[in-house]
């Protein structure tokens, strides 16, 4: 079994680079007319409040846009801003499929992996969103990352799909 490396590729990449700078524009917009407006002498405040919540969101983005998963014989390397971890193909024992929804709309499908001893763990650079991956090559990735775990482990069970309500 050869290496193979899921990520967000060069045109999702764009799309999640032009939605940040949006953002950046928005939310350093709102903080500046906070500050400039010195609502009630609270602006400073109301201002360094936008910039945590932009920073944050800023974060998730990037985290969804430019992490990656890499499959090779021992197990998947998950690969993030924030580090790398190892999971190796014995400890999975699901790959799990749902959709995840904004509150105010917007919504995109993204896969996870289950372990035998711990929590799920979302598989970065495997997404289906307007700045991920489209539906199509989500499901070659996703069918690519089935068959390595088949292979590795024996195992015989499908991809379990909730694409329904989010919890």
């Amino acid at each position: 079994m050869e290496e193979t490396r899921i990520e967000i590729g060069p045109a999702g990449r764009g799309r999640t680079k032009r939605r940040m700078a949006g953002m950046v524009l928005l939310f350093g917009g709102v903080a500046t007319m906070a500050v400039l407006r010195d609502a009630g002498g609270n602006g400073a405040v109301v201002g360094a409040a936008v910039g945590v919540l932009l920073l944050v969101v800023l974060a998730t983005h990037v985290e969804q846009g430019w992490g990656s998963t890499t499959l090779t014989p021992a197990g998947l390397v998950l690969t993030s801003l924030t580090g790398r971890r190892t999971v190796p193909w014995e400890r999975i024992t699901r790959i799990e499929v749902r959709r995840r929804a904004r509150r105010y709309g917007g919504s995109w499908v993204e896969a996870r992996i289950l372990l035998a001893d711990a929590a799920p763990v979302r598989l970065p650079g495997l997404l289906e969103a307007p700045g991920g991956h489209t539906k199509q090559e989500f499901q070659d990735r996703l069918g690519v990352l089935l068959r390595h775990w088949q292979q590795a482990t024996g195992r015989t069970e499908g991809v379990l799909v909730r694409l329904g309500p989010t919890d």
